[in-house]
């Protein structure tokens, strides 16, 4: 049992190695031209404990994707408590994304406002899409604003997704100008469809 913890921290201290040299070289130069042996050598392993954890860059990278895209979905499902209101949940998962997002903006400001891994952005979107949807659902039927206005579920979680993606991504382009509690409650007082009801 021992063993297999020793095992399980060094492979974890390997992937955090290579992910840690991986956003150093996104930084200097783009994904494409990012090589195995450049990330093993910034990462100061050898090629072959790269292979052992990883069939190849593209691999390493629907990886490393994969990981801050599952982090962003904990920021946001940790912190929802159906028991509050809407609009104070709301704002709790937004405020919490955003502390999250701000203790990691060197990697987020890579890939939101960089766009150093273009598929980020899709799989994001994807990522918050039926969240979002359910959301919309759960505003229709408490609310009726968004059928009031004829509006599709659909064209609603996709406004509502673009809006807060945009409003990150200045916010990191920004440096972060605001306090996450500060945007938090702008995003969720900017809320269209919380104006018209």
């Amino acid at each position: 049992m021992v063993n297999v913890e020793k095992e399980d921290l060094r492979v974890l201290r390997t992937k955090r190695i290579l992910n840690e040299a991986f956003i150093q070289l996104l930084k200097e130069k783009p994904f494409y031209k990012i090589s195995v042996h450049a990330l093993a050598e910034k990462a100061q392993i050898n090629r072959v404990t790269f292979y052992l954890h990883y069939k190849n860059m593209n691999v390493f990278m629907e990886n490393f994707l994969s990981e801050y895209l599952s982090k962003i979905q904990q920021a946001v499902m940790n912190y929802y408590d159906a028991s509050l209101p809407a609009e104070e949940r709301e704002r709790q998962i937004f405020e919490h994304l955003l502390q999250y997002i701000q203790e990691n903006k060197e990697v987020y400001q890579l890939l939101f406002v960089k766009k150093a891994l273009p598929q980020f952005d899709q799989q994001l979107i994807q990522l918050l899409k039926s969240p979002a949807v359910e959301h919309i659902h759960e505003m229709i039927i408490h609310r009726q604003s968004i059928t009031d206005y004829e509006m599709p579920r659909e064209v609603a979680a996709w406004y509502a997704i673009s809006a807060m993606i945009g409003t990150i991504t200045f916010w990191l382009e920004q440096d972060l100008p605001y306090s996450p509690k500060y945007l938090a409650d702008k995003i969720v007082r900017l809320n269209p469809f919380r104006i018209m009801t």
